[in-house]
């Protein structure tokens, strides 16, 4: 209960607002900071009625009206965020999101050359390993760059206009398919670089950086497949 009003306040709102969340049902994240925006909005209206000399009760039903149909308000909350517009968005942030994994992946796996390279420089080109620094340094502006990226998103999300569901990202469907796909891709990778070795190419082949790609890879999906998991549950 706010405290701004009394029982005579609340009451319209409350019943007005206890419509709305039952018509806003299966919304998730995105009907619950509506409902937020909601109240917050109905209770600075009955602040504007109190203003103008209205009694409490007379405010709170001012509010209300002026605030609109929950039936229509709902309506329109629904077009926003199932329409192609909503549908649009979704995408963009998804890609947005998608890349910035992506870059910051790219990144990770710079890092992870740098420590080979030191541990077993003979899976590595010999150039690589007179010149670590010239082998990695794009990536690892590009992984800054992703978490540059990854940074902004989150903001983004947690006060920004992504926090929206027209505007939110497909975090599910992507979890499912990073962690799929680079599962996989990981897997694969792993079992090419134990080819190179057992075959003694590794070095000719430059298996270092295959194996760690496919740490990277294996990484990712691990943690894809909790934030789908977590996701379901």
């Amino acid at each position: 209960m706010d405290p701004r009003g009394n029982s005579d306040t609340v009451e319209p709102v409350e019943a007005y607002l206890d419509e709305l969340f039952d018509r806003l049902a299966g919304t998730g994240r995105a009907g619950r900071w509506a409902l937020a925006e909601a109240e917050d909005h109905l209770l600075s209206l009955v602040d504007e009625e109190k203003a103008r000399g209205a009694g409490e009760l007379d405010s709170a039903r001012a509010a209300v009206a002026r605030f609109g149909d929950p039936a229509l308000v709902a309506a329109g909350f629904h077009k926003r965020i199932t329409g192609p517009r909503a549908f649009v968005c979704g995408l963009a942030s998804g890609a947005w999101l998608f890349a910035a994994i992506a870059a910051s992946a790219i990144g990770a796996t710079g890092l992870l050359s740098v420590l080979l390279l030191r541990v077993v420089p003979r899976w590595f080109d010999a150039r690589d390993v007179q010149h670590p620094v010239e082998a990695v340094g794009d990536r690892l502006l590009i992984g800054l760059a992703g978490l540059a990226a990854l940074a902004i998103f989150h903001a983004a999300r947690r006060r920004g206009p992504l926090r929206r569901h027209a505007f939110a990202a497909p975090v599910g469907a992507l979890a499912a398919f990073t962690a799929v796909a680079a599962g996989l891709v990981g897997l694969w990778l792993t079992v090419d670089v134990a080819a190179r070795v057992s075959l003694h190419t590794a070095a000719q082949t430059n298996a270092g950086e295959g194996l760690s790609i496919a740490f990277v890879l294996l990484f990712l999906s691990a943690g894809a497949s909790v934030v789908g998991v977590r996701r379901v549950l």
